[in-house]
């Protein structure tokens, strides 16, 4: 005995070794409610060929009768009465596999394939006096006619936990290692039947979780906690924890009698790749069409198979599937090939900076394709080495532009863009959307949206714009993400929207906190398009182009952590604007470079407090093509990218400087077709990538990325 208590006693007995396995069994008994709880662990499973391990419940049964109900694949079965003909065991006998119509249990069309021993959430059994339900993880059951060893009208009930054989159930359960089962009996009423407790069964089987975003801390130490004031604001943070947001799921089935039953990694793999089984059933025993959607498309593949995973349908991303009352439906979902995967050939682009400050590209090997690389999903990259990341028609849009990305503390690539509904131009829906990469950019999660884009004043459209991510470190050592926005694009002092920020404190997955930049100028001016900033010192700083007079720029920052801002004073005659560190993130001092209508990259430094350090530089040989560029501190070295063509938006070019910017090296060329907005980021091996707007004929047929070894 464990535990012995007022709620439950606890019967552990000693691992046992075995053969093929250490078997150790749980028992727990519940005071107040007819229940007991079996739990089995089989450790160091062998994975054996031909060796099983089943549990055994043996039900005695009145002559005639065979009150023994599973729950199977096409609703429930009783034993010696609803089971489908086999040859090799005659109807006549106990164990007979024999459907014979009745109306108090579902019927569907028979046949060889609706065996019912492939899947049961529950058994029930009945008698005279009492009935008895079992709930169990356990996913394969059968039974047995056991007169001959037992005596007549024994029937065994026989759970199989593992099991390595192909027979015609399929190969089941073959990892070795560490498993546990778990098994609940209920005791129901005599001729209550089995609908009056397989609910509390399905219950036990799929527990039903109430999932909400972790609290958050105040992000700002409140110095003066004891005023109340600081209290009311840490207490209304800890009150907006969001629910866990659709973006955060990856099926949507549109029908609430449908639940998920099982997700779990595919037995055997179809394409030397595990893809994940999705188990879905009908609770409500009614006929019914279940819309269903793959949130996570594309990318995965989604197939309709069987219980023992053994065919595969291709299904679209969005489905209608038919699903009989009580019936069960499994999916099989597979990763998409890495890009990585059938390329092999393509070209690895390394950055060399030499102390002239120089940059050179050296082949993979000497290697060199031009063949162009499918991203996952479908989209087409128009370069060399290159993954595509947006592109038309993606999730339904008809263009993707303005590209940002960061790298987060857990190493995730975060890909930022507009959603350009209605088409590529500036006044349109836009939406702000993120794609996560979990390993460097060879692939790319699914389409989340950030935030949503709306009518921010009268006549105005609803074209939110320019995502400004920075990752930030907050000040109980743990990190954030910010993303800074404005609500409409291309304002002017008569039409404007705000500026504003979002907070992720889950990598990206999902954002909250919406709230103004809190600044006196604030109205609805253009942040960016570039990355943020965070000093050593904490301070957060961005771009930003005010809508007065002839758009003059400024730095913004704040020292508490997004609570309040601070812009500068104006610099006249440049445009949209990139910062990074000039030194380190210690020196404090930024470097501005900025796109101007003279064709060359202008250049400011500033202060860590937002004062001009001198005027605005040329530096030589940073043509531009009147675009935006980005600019990036990576180990002391600093990098741009830009479209480095005088004339059309053209030539994706990198250049590098080892002098704070007073010189520029040659550069390396991308894309040297249609190429325009773009961002640079570390991936911290030493590496660098891009995301960029690229094409073939026009700069917005993707937004592609690249890295640089």
């Amino acid at each position: 005995m464990e535990e012995d208590g007022p709620v439950r006693t606890v019967f552990r007995t000693a691992p046992v070794a075995t053969r093929h396995s250490t078997v150790q069994l749980e028992c727990v008994l519940w005071a107040a409610t007819p229940r007991l709880d079996l739990n089995v662990r089989l450790d160091n499973w062998s994975n054996a060929m031909g060796v099983a391990n089943r549990l055994a419940f043996p039900v005695r049964t009145q002559p005639g009768q065979r009150n023994v109900t599973l729950s199977v694949p096409f609703g429930s079965v009783r034993v010696g009465i609803d089971e489908n003909n086999d040859d090799h065991q005659p109807a006549a006998k106990h164990g007979a596999w024999e459907y014979v119509p009745g109306t108090s249990v579902p019927k569907f069309e028979r046949g060889w394939a609706q065996r019912p021993r492939e899947v049961a959430d529950w058994v029930h059994a009945e008698g005279a006096e009492a009935g008895l339900l079992i709930s169990s993880s356990v996913g394969v059951w059968d039974w047995q006619d056991a007169s001959h060893r037992y005596g007549p009208n024994q029937t065994v009930l026989s759970p199989e936990l593992l099991l390595h054989t192909n027979s015609n159930m399929g190969p089941f359960l073959e990892e070795s290692g560490n498993h546990s089962f778990a098994f609940s009996l209920f005791a129901t009423p005599a001729g209550a039947g089995w609908r009056h407790a397989w609910q509390r069964a399905v219950e036990v089987n799929i527990a039903q979780v109430a999932v909400r975003a972790p609290e958050r801390p105040s992000m700002r130490t409140p110095a003066t906690a004891s005023t109340g004031t600081e209290v009311a604001k840490t207490n209304a943070s800890l009150a907006n924890a969001a629910p866990l947001a659709p973006a955060a799921s990856f099926l949507e089935t549109g029908h609430e009698a449908l639940w998920v039953s099982a997700v779990k990694r595919e037995q055997s793999p179809r394409n030397g790749t595990r893809g994940v089984i999705v188990r879905l059933f009908d609770n409500q025993g009614a006929n019914s069409t279940a819309s269903l959607r793959l949130l996570s498309a594309p990318s995965v593949r989604a197939y309709r198979t069987n219980l023992i995973e053994l065919e595969a349908q291709p299904l679209p991303s969005a489905a209608q599937l038919a699903v009989p009352a009580w019936g069960i439906e499994t999916l099989l979902l597979e990763p998409l090939d890495s890009p990585s995967k059938g390329h092999q050939g393509v070209k690895t682009t390394t950055l060399h900076g030499n102390q002239s400050g120089q940059v050179s590209a050296a082949g993979d090997n000497g290697r060199d394709t031009t063949a162009a690389v499918v991203a996952a999903g479908g989209g087409i990259a128009p370069c060399a080495g290159c993954v595509a990341v947006f592109w038309p028609g993606l999730n339904g849009s008809k263009c993707y532009r303005i590209p940002s990305i960061i790298r987060s503390h857990a190493r995730t690539l975060l890909a930022f863009s507009e959603a350009r509904l209605d088409g590529c131009g500036d006044q349109g829906r836009h939406d702000l959307i993120v794609r996560r990469s979990l390993d460097s950019g060879l692939t790319w999660g699914p389409v989340l949206t950030v935030a949503v884009g709306r009518v921010p004043c009268p006549g105005c459209p609803a074209a939110i714009s320019n995502p400004n991510p920075v990752v930030v470190e907050l000040p109980d050592g743990s990190s954030a993400l910010l993303l800074a926005y404005d609500t409409m694009n291309n304002p002017t002092t008569s039409q404007h929207g705000s500026d504003m920020q979002l907070w992720s404190f889950d990598d990206g997955l999902t954002w909250e906190r919406a709230a103004n930049l809190s600044f006196p100028q604030n109205n609805g001016g253009l942040i960016g398009p570039a990355i943020g900033l965070q000093a050593a010192s904490g301070v957060l700083y961005f771009s930003y182009i005010s809508v007065h007079d002839d758009h003059p720029h400024h730095l913004l920052w704040s020292s508490d952590f997004g609570e309040t801002w601070h812009a500068s004073e104006p610099v006249h005659g440049i445009g949209e604007c990139a910062i990074a560190f000039l030194v380190s993130r210690a020196d404090g001092r930024i470097l501005m470079n900025c796109r101007t209508e003279t064709h060359a990259r202008a250049q400011l430094v500033w202060s860590a407090d937002g004062v001009p350090l001198g005027n605005v530089t040329y530096p030589d040989g940073l043509v531009d093509a009147n675009c935006q560029g980005s600019i990036l501190n990576s180990g002391g070295t600093l990098y741009i990218s830009n479209a480095a063509d005088a004339h059309a938006r053209a030539h994706m070019t990198v250049k590098s400087s080892s002098d704070q910017g007073a010189t520029w090296s040659q550069g390396l060329e991308v894309h040297s077709g249609p190429s325009a907005y773009s961002q640079l980021v570390s991936l911290g091996d030493d590496r660098l990538g891009l995301l960029f707007e690229a094409g073939t004929s026009s700069p917005y047929e993707t937004i592609s990325f690249v890295a640089f070894g």
